[in-house]
């Protein structure tokens, strides 16, 4: 009698722990984007604070970027723990800020451009760092009013090529990392990063849009779309805008066979002789972003 009535209490048991996961893990938000629920989180991550910084000291650029004041830091380390709308790292998130403190307190001259901005999360946070830093340090002022310049297709990756499938790690698909326009402003507006006089979106795939943009200069590109064809389809017209000074950062350099190859092969092409930074991450996980200096 005990085993008859344990077999269907365990089959709705696990039944319920299913949906019950399936509506933490994925919901709509408002904007009718789909995106991991933790995307969505009110509430800042429960990752302490120590951690962070001991990460991002022990894996510091050499040249300073961890370097900052404590304030400085605080402020890095909060943002980073948000819950903004992304899938990328705390950590990622940190160096993102790390970047842009630098840029600014070196008064590197030239924009900001993302190309992959999926839901928001590292826009917001570029927008919030140009906000935040206006000014800073104390003394120094931006040789312009920066842009921030949110590149992608809104309509996830583009087809995997030939080059995508040479490796061991993410080849990618057709339609990864798909979120709508509509997501994306609805996520600027709701975390206060809407600013239309300093942010400009080019919707659609890079070989179409970034090199008619009208960009002029850059401090700081931030490449994110994974594959191949989108990293070349980035880097190749915009490289040449970068400051000197300025930063190059490859979000997926480790974890997506196409993103290293397109920036490997690059490099090579072009002559560029600059330290590959990398971005080492905790628990077993490993490396993945990777930036350097434009020279």
């Amino acid at each position: 009698m005990v085993r008859d009535t344990y077999v269907p209490w365990m089959l709705l048991c696990t039944v319920t722990l299913f949906f019950l996961s399936y509506e933490l893990l994925y919901r709509k938000d408002p904007a009718g984007g789909t995106c991991p629920a933790a995307c969505y989180q009110e509430h800042t991550l429960n990752i302490p604070t120590h951690e962070v910084q001991q990460q991002q000291q022990q894996h510091a650029n050499p040249r300073g970027l961890a370097e900052v004041p404590v304030p400085i830091r605080t402020w890095i380390t909060d943002h980073a723990r948000l819950g903004v709308p992304t899938i990328v790292s705390v950590e990622r998130r940190a160096l993102t800020l790390d970047i842009a403190y630098y840029i600014l307190s070196h008064n590197i001259p030239g924009d900001f451009v993302e190309t992959g901005v999926f839901t928001g999360g590292s826009t917001i946070l570029l927008m919030k760092a140009l906000q935040e830093w206006n000014n800073v340090p104390e003394g120094v002022k931006e040789v312009q009013r920066r842009k921030l310049w949110a590149a992608d297709s809104f309509d996830g990756l583009p087809p995997p090529s030939d080059q995508d499938k040479e490796g061991t790690v993410d080849v990618g698909f057709r339609g990864q990392f798909n979120s709508t326009l509509d997501s994306f402003i609805y996520n600027m507006k709701s975390w206060g990063a809407y600013d239309e006089s300093r942010l400009k979106i080019l919707k659609g795939w890079f070989s179409e849009t970034l090199h008619v943009a009208g960009i002029d200069k850059i401090s700081y590109l931030r490449l994110d779309g994974d594959l191949y064809e989108s990293t070349r389809d980035a880097i190749t017209p915009m490289y040449h805008k970068i400051s000197k000074g300025g930063i190059v950062y490859v979000d997926d350099y480790f974890t997506f066979n196409g993103c290293k190859k397109a920036i490997d092969e690059f490099r090579e092409k072009n002559g560029v002789n600059s330290t590959l930074y990398t971005q080492y991450f905790p628990e077993g996980r490993g490396y993945e972003a990777v930036w350097w200096f434009v020279e």
